[in-house]
């Protein structure tokens, strides 16, 4: 699937109603801030944790990343960027996965 996309809406912040799930290639041409994303995405988590966001999906409880986790998701998500269709299913089948809910326990 070169989108990279699972279509469905999601609820993130506490007074954004449910919006799909964008592809992840050519963010720059977008011109996604994918810092501000993350900043966002964050601050959710933090929300969600604090139980001030019913709202948000639980999955945001579980996430924790550090400043170099997100340094090294944004350069990920750059090398998206003008890539083939079968460069992108190269690059996403060889990502090592994230496990963000490490040390949260």
């Amino acid at each position: 699937m070169p989108d990279f996309t699972d279509t469905k809406s999601h609820i993130v912040t506490n007074s954004v109603k449910p919006k799909p799930t964008l592809s992840l290639r050519n963010l720059g041409k977008r011109k996604v801030d994918l810092k501000k994303v993350f900043e966002r995405k964050l601050e959710a988590a933090r929300l969600k944790k604090a139980g001030t966001a019913a709202q948000i999906s639980d999955k945001y409880a579980a996430m924790d990343l550090s400043k170099s986790d997100v340094t090294q998701l944004i350069a990920f998500l750059k090398l998206l960027d003008d890539v083939s269709d079968k460069q992108f299913r190269e690059l996403i089948i060889k990502a090592e996965v994230l496990d963000t809910t490490l040390g949260s326990e």
